[in-house]
């Protein structure tokens, strides 16, 4: 019993780690920058599979991307998916600007962006419900300041 919650609970923060991590891009650049000015609050279930197609939207990129990682979380943890009755991922723009820094040690830049927070709910199939938050800053996307991924064809 402790071993699974030990286990769901760094599976949530994982997930979250993996998420709002730089690899989380599209077409190379962070997603997030390209969707923090349209988005307020996104709800999105982790359990409904999602097809993903070349002409998605940065959101609907996220969504589907969000999937992935938690199944891959889930599959590194050794936790079948059966055991989650239940899993959601809420994404919220917080009110208010803030100040973001890109690039700290190559090309230092400062811009208005937000607080966007991440929340990542999950119910066992024992009905014990988990959950794990993180805030990150999120500017808008700005080419001119950010960086390309190598990897992105």
């Amino acid at each position: 019993m402790m071993a699974t919650r030990r286990i769901i609970k760094s599976v949530l923060r994982n997930f979250l780690g993996t998420l709002t991590s730089r690899y989380s891009d599209w077409h190379g650049y962070w997603l997030f920058g390209f969707v923090v000015n349209d988005l307020e609050r996104l709800d999105h279930d982790l359990l409904i599979p999602v097809a993903g197609s070349p002409d998605e939207t940065p959101l609907a990129h996220l969504r589907t991307l969000a999937t992935i990682k938690f199944l891959e979380q889930l599959s590194k943890a050794q936790l079948d998916p059966i055991r989650i009755r239940e899993a959601i991922l809420v994404i919220e723009r917080l009110p208010g600007r803030v100040e973001v820094q890109y690039n700290p040690y190559t090309d230092p830049y400062t811009t208005s962006g937000y607080h966007v927070r991440f929340m990542v709910r999950a119910i066992t199939d024992l009905g014990r419900a988990y959950e794990y938050e993180q805030i990150v800053a999120v500017a808008p996307h700005d080419p001119a300041h950010e960086f390309q991924s190598a990897t992105w064809n």
